[in-house]
């Protein structure tokens, strides 16, 4: 296990995304099949994302604490809970 599996999944995600076009772009000779061979970088930019999954998928089941101190900035988000009540009809026959 990583140290990386006891961060939150925000975090590991938010790791890939900052290099993901990069990587991807280093992933694109091992798509072509013209090429028999995959450069060294490229086999290092899989091994990279191999990684970086690995580091959401061990963080995927990771909770944040509920009682986690919130910051007074998001207090209104975190603070406040509404509830509402929704309709919903429909019919089985065509309109014109």
């Amino acid at each position: 296990m990583t140290a990386q599996s006891e961060s939150d999944v925000f975090t590991a995600l938010a790791q890939y995304v900052a290099v993901a076009d990069e990587l991807w772009t280093l992933l694109d000779p091992l798509m072509d099949s013209n090429s028999s061979t995959a450069l060294p970088v490229s086999v290092n930019a899989g091994k990279t994302f191999a990684d970086l999954a690995n580091n959401v998928a061990d963080a995927w089941g990771n909770r944040l604490s509920q009682d986690a101190g919130i910051a007074p900035q998001d207090q209104y988000v975190a603070g406040d809970s509404f509830e509402f009540e929704a309709s919903v009809e429909y019919s089985l026959t065509a309109r014109a």
